[in-house]
Order: C-alpha cells, then sequence, then structure tokens
C-alpha cells in the first residue's frame, strides 16, 4: 500500500471519521478538503435600517474572516447619501422646493420667507460670513436644493478655494458666474484667478463682489457680509505685512489692490490715500513696478484701481501706465491690419480743429479715442466681441490718465479757458461711458457731471458760439445722458435742448445728427438716448411755441 493513501494531504495518518482518508480504488464522497472560509453571501439590506445597524452588521459579518483574505478595493471612493435621502419627501417638502425653486439664482444669504410663514436658510461652515441658522430663532431650516444654478459646475474638481467655502461665499461666486452686469464679467476673467492664490485676497474679493451686489440689488445683508470679508482680509493682511519674508510678494500687493478697489467702490477717499500710499510702498521696496512684469494682469489691476481712485476727485494717477503692455496689444492690432502706429481713421474736417488747435493734450486725446472707435469697428465687423474690460485697459484708459488732474486750479472765467475745460471734461465723461460698460471697476461720473454744470452756467459761452458751438453742444449732449438718474438731469435736459434750438437744430434728429459728427459709437447710448428723445421734444416743442430770442436763453445758463 502507498504511504499516500494511509496519509492526509498534510502529512498526518488517517484516522477513523478523517473525510479525507480512504482506500485503493474507493471513489471521493463530498467536495475536494478546503481550508478557505466559506464566501458569505451579502445581500443588499433595504434602506429602511440606520447607518449604525449597517456598519454594525457589517462588523458581525467580517468577524469569521481572516484579515489577510478579506477583499480590499483599494483607492475606493465611497459615497454616502445622507438619511433623509433614502426617505420620500413629504408634502411640504416638495411644495417648498417647487416654490423657491426661480429664486436660487438671487444672492442672499439671508433667509427667506416661505409658503408656511416661516423662513428657510443655507448651512454655514465653521468659517462661513454668513447667516447662522441658530440666529433665526424658530425658523425653519431646510436643505438646500442638490440643484444649484449651475449644477455640477459649481465646484471646480481640479482647483481648490483657498478658504473653506461655505453656502454664502458659493452664492457670492454663483453671482459672479451668472450676473450679466460687466463688471462680474471682469470678477470673473480678470480678478478670480489671482484671488484664488491667496486667502486674504479672496476675503477681500468676496467683499468687493458683495459690495457691488449691494449697489447694483440694494440687500442690506451684502453688505453686510461684505464688510465681514474686508475685515477678515485685512486682519490677515496686517499679519502678513509684519513678515519680512512675505511683506512684498505679489499676494500682498494683490490683497491691498482689492483694499483700493474697496474704498473706491465706497468712495471712501480718504481710505484709498492710505492703501495707494502702502501699496506705493511695497512696491517702491520690492523694486519699484517692472517687478510686476512677470504677471501682467496684477500689473493692469493696478493701474485700475489707482486711475479709478483718482478718477473720483480729478486728481493725477499715482502709477503710470503698463505702457509696454499696451505698445504690445495695440501693435499686434495694428500688424494684423498692416497700419502705421500713428493711424487714425479719416475723419475730415475734425470739427473740434478750430476751438481746441492750440491745446496739443486734448487734440491726441482726440486721436486717440478716434483711433479707439476704429478699433471697436473693425472688430465689430468681423463678428468680435470688443466690450470687455481689456478694451479699457489698453485702449481707453490710458486717454483717462493723461487728461486726469489737468485742469486748471481755479474756475476758468475767459472765453477759451472755458472751451478748453469743458472739452475735458465732456471727454473724460464719454470716456468713462466706455469704461463702464467695458466692466470697469469703481467708475462714478458724479464728480463731473457737477463740475460740467457749473462750467456750463458761466456767461463766457455766449461770446463763443461762433467757433465751437458745435463742440459744446457735443459736451452737452453727453452729459445729459450721463446725468439720467441725478438731480441734474432735468437741467442739463433743457439746457441741451436750448442749445441745440439755438443753433438752428429744431428736432431731436437733426440734434443727434450734428453729435455723432464727433466721436461716438453707435449703440453706445442706446438705452440713454430712448429714456431722453421723449423729454428733449418736449422741450423742443415749447421753445417753437414761445420762440424765445436766442440771448435770453443763453443767459439762462447763467441763473439755473
Amino acid at each position: 500500500m502507498s504511504s499516500k493513501s494511509s496519509h492526509t494531504e498534510s502529512g498526518g495518518p488517517a484516522v477513523e471519521g478523517d473525510a479525507a482518508a480512504q482506500l485503493p480504488g474507493q471513489q471521493r464522497i463530498g467536495p475536494a478538503p478546503s481550508l478557505r472560509p466559506k464566501p458569505v453571501a451579502l445581500r443588499p439590506a433595504p434602506a429602511t435600517g440606520s447607518q449604525e445597524s449597517e456598519k454594525e452588521i457589517r462588523k458581525r459579518l467580517m468577524q469569521g474572516i481572516p484579515k489577510a483574505r478579506r477583499w480590499v478595493i483599494r483607492n475606493r471612493i465611497e459615497l454616502t447619501l445622507p438619511p433623509e435621502f433614502s426617505q420620500p419627501p413629504s408634502t411640504n417638502e416638495k411644495a417648498l422646493a417647487t416654490t423657491h425653486a426661480p429664486e436660487i439664482g438671487g444672492f442672499d444669504g439671508v433667509p427667506r420667507e416661505s409658503s408656511g410663514g416661516g423662513f428657510e436658510c443655507a448651512p454655514s461652515s465653521e468659517h462661513a460670513v454668513g447667516f447662522e441658522a441658530a440666529e433665526a430663532g424658530s425658523m425653519t431650516v431646510a436643505l438646500p436644493s442638490p440643484l444649484t444654478i449651475l449644477g455640477a459646475g459649481r465646484v471646480d474638481p481640479f482647483g481648490n478655494y483657498p478658504i473653506r467655502m461655505s453656502y454664502d461665499e458659493k452664492r457670492i461666486l454663483d453671482q459672479v458666474n451668472t450676473n450679466t452686469w460687466p463688471i462680474f464679467k471682469t470678477f470673473k476673467n480678470s480678478w478670480l484667478p489671482t484671488a484664488m492664490q491667496d486667502p486674504a485676497t479672496f476675503h477681500q474679493f468676496l467683499a468687493n463682489v458683495s459690495l457691488n451686489l449691494y449697489h447694483i440689488q440694494g440687500q442690506t445683508r451684502s453688505r453686510t457680509v461684505s464688510a465681514q470679508h474686508y475685515a477678515i482680509a485685512l486682519r490677515t493682511v496686517n499679519i502678513a505685512l509684519s513678515d519680512p519674508a512675505r511683506n512684498t510678494a505679489d499676494g500682498i500687493i494683490a490683497s491691498i489692490v482689492t483694499f483700493v478697489c474697496y474704498c473706491v467702490t465706497q468712495n471712501d477717499l480718504p481710505g484709498y490715500d492710505v492703501h495707494i500710499e502702502g501699496l506705493e510702498k511695497i512696491i517702491r521696496l520690492r523694486g519699484g513696478l517692472q517687478t510686476l512684469d512677470h504677471s501682467p494682469t496684477l500689473r493692469c489691476m493696478v493701474f485700475g484701481v489707482d486711475l479709478s481712485g483718482a478718477c473720483r476727485r480729478d486728481s493725477k494717477p499715482t502709477f503710470p501706465p503698463p505702457d509696454r503692455l499696451i505698445k504690445v496689444v495695440q501693435s499686434i492690432f495694428r500688424g494684423n491690419l498692416k497700419l502705421t502706429p500713428n493711424h487714425v481713421p479719416t475723419r475730415s474736417p475734425r470739427p473740434w480743429a478750430n476751438a481746441i488747435s492750440q491745446d496739443c493734450l486734448l487734440t491726441n486725446a482726440f486721436d486717440d479715442l478716434l483711433k479707439a472707435i476704429n478699433y471697436t469697428r473693425i472688430k465689430a465687423a468681423r463678428g468680435e466681441d470688443w466690450l470687455e474690460v481689456r478694451f479699457v485697459v489698453f485702449w481707453i484708459d490710458p486717454i483717462v490718465h493723461n487728461l486726469l488732474g489737468q485742469g486748471p486750479e481755479t474756475q476758468p472765467t475767459d472765453g477759451l479757458s472755458v472751451v478748453l475745460e469743458t472739452t475735458r471734461v465732456g471727454l473724460i465723461l464719454f470716456l468713462f461711458k466706455l469704461r463702464r460698460v467695458g466692466g470697469q471697476l469703481g467708475v462714478s461720473t458724479t464728480f463731473f457731471i457737477a463740475k460740467l454744470r457749473r462750467l456750463a452756467s458761466t456767461m463766457a459761452w455766449k461770446i463763443l458760439w461762433d467757433t465751437s458751438e458745435r463742440l459744446l453742444l457735443w459736451v452737452l449732449f453727453v452729459g445729459m445722458l450721463e446725468s439720467q438718474g441725478t438731480e441734474d438731469e432735468d437741467w442739463f435736459a433743457e439746457t441741451t435742448a436750448m442749445a441745440a434750438h439755438w443753433m438752428g437744430m429744431k428736432s431731436w434728429d437733426a440734434t443727434l445728427a450734428g453729435v455723432k459728427e464727433f466721436p461716438w459709437i453707435d449703440g453706445l447710448f442706446e438705452d440713454e438716448c430712448e429714456r431722453s428723445e421723449e423729454k428733449f421734444k418736449g422741450i423742443m416743442d415749447s421753445l417753437e411755441q414761445d420762440v424765445l430770442s436766442p440771448w435770453p436763453e443763453i443767459s439762462v445758463f447763467g441763473h439755473r
């Protein structure tokens, strides 16, 4: 007999009752022996149990399996739904979701009144700058709908935010991504990529967005959230400024730039002075503006916020334009069209030439503006979008930079000085319109509208009609359109209509045709023209009926 027949596979003797022991030639009965544990058939449990009970069941099932033989799926990602999702929603929850679905696009961060008389608000993280559920008292707190206005696109799976994002912060970014106002396009394309690189800059970015939402929508909550983010950003920057290794870094400069923008939007000129002085000092310590050449976006942001602050009071900006970048951008455009650097679209004769021929600053500004208008026409003819902040930075803001702070220190009284200063102010107002629709931040015409009214009220106008009347009409017309919504709106409408009537333009169409002989972009003032046309026609009809003499009309300018 072979030894293999009397021993088991492990080498031990065969004993009675051993299933592995068998006689020669005897047929094996039953399955082959194995030390592997029998597989456990796992069936999906019903969804009615709690998470704790499911964990206990798994634990008991796995106790009989050696750890070395347990199935392990490495790098597995497991998604777990909250218990609420396993239960069908109640009727009230369905109604609540249906009622508030259209409103999810608006930025609030505040509780909304529900159909049941209560309120709903969004949960906040521990780092949230938002409305806490506990503050609502007896409010009904509902989970936000999984379907947001951006769907899965609300979260960038390949990028990390520099702060922990709460519900309020996500709603602010929703506005950045979806709001149709031009400034939000600038926030999204130019400011957000820079803000993502530094926590303080990101907090102040959120503060600036919230502040602009307050000015547009008038929601008090937006202003409160803005102030909270501003305080966090300011505290963070102050800590970084005490560190010699970080106090001149790009992140610090970007943060202070956002502070400057905040003060400009708030019209806080003392705060603007403090931040712009600190920004100038930091840039000087790191070696000058040329140290920002590696980041064209940051360099243009410094230029833009400085210019916006100077525009609030007609002062000279602190920083020069990024001339090298401007020349590169404009030369590329001219190179594609094979234009010379001094190319100006043909417009002869220039109707403003006689009135301002002695002022090189203004003649150069008009020529540069014509180049910019030519750029818009070529882009429009190609079906390309030109209305963006890039156009403003490289074509419009350099002209504004040259015009700011160039007026007389006192109110001009002689004829030529009045014409030159009025023309400068009119040019600035026209350029401000382009800055605003192009998405530049912190644009306000309040200061220059008041200044233009003071200039238009001087008696020196009546001796200038022969040589500069059409130029001054263009300035008044722009002032009329830009003064809408202010207390000066009616004054500008009446003054512009009276000036046009004196020059023989007895209708709206004739006046608009005369204005378009000067720099003009079709469609730029379309909405303002529609709102002003009816009022202008009414004033013109009254003038025709009264048949006023010209000199009393002019003298009215000094008594209104």
